[in-house]
């Protein structure tokens, strides 16, 4: 039923959106949303997908391998806006050291996880190394709000 649908969708959005890229179009109408993806749409069309809500956090970023496959997704099906994806810097601290080490996270996701288009397979390297660097982001804003040192 949702396949049958996307074509009357997709040409919905396009005729709402008639700036908007027509792949980026067709991803906001039948891609694969998350807050992190949906978030990056926003921030590099300026178009707000439905999936966010008012009291979403404005610097929704991915979380975990699944967040992050959302977000390679877009930029595979709306080109354009990986050449933006420095833009995401911006957002917030965790999103620049994602951008940052976006090469990385995606290559070895790609080399212990090949079919993660489908959602198939586990990706706990790319996990561990998201976390790591999302916890280097986290541990100085910690010892500030402490007012500890660290020695």
């Amino acid at each position: 039923m949702k396949a049958a649908l996307a074509p009357a969708v997709a040409a919905g959005v396009k005729a709402r959106y008639p700036d908007l890229d027509p792949a980026a179009a067709e991803w906001l109408a039948t891609g694969q949303h998350g807050t992190s993806s949906a978030r990056m749409f926003y921030r590099l069309t300026g178009v707000r997908p439905n999936i966010l809500r008012d009291d979403d956090d404005p610097m929704s970023h991915p979380l975990d391998p699944d967040d992050l496959r959302r977000c390679r997704l877009l930029l595979e099906q709306a080109p354009a806006l990986q050449a933006r994806l420095g833009e995401m810097r911006t957002v917030s601290p965790f999103w620049a050291a994602l951008v940052d080490a976006w090469g990385d996270l995606c290559s070895t996701m790609d080399a212990e996880c090949p079919a993660w288009r489908d959602g198939r397979g586990s990706a706990r390297k790319t996990y561990d190394k998201m976390h790591a660097l999302l916890e280097r982001v986290v541990a100085p804003n910690s010892v500030r709000a402490s007012g500890k040192s660290e020695s």
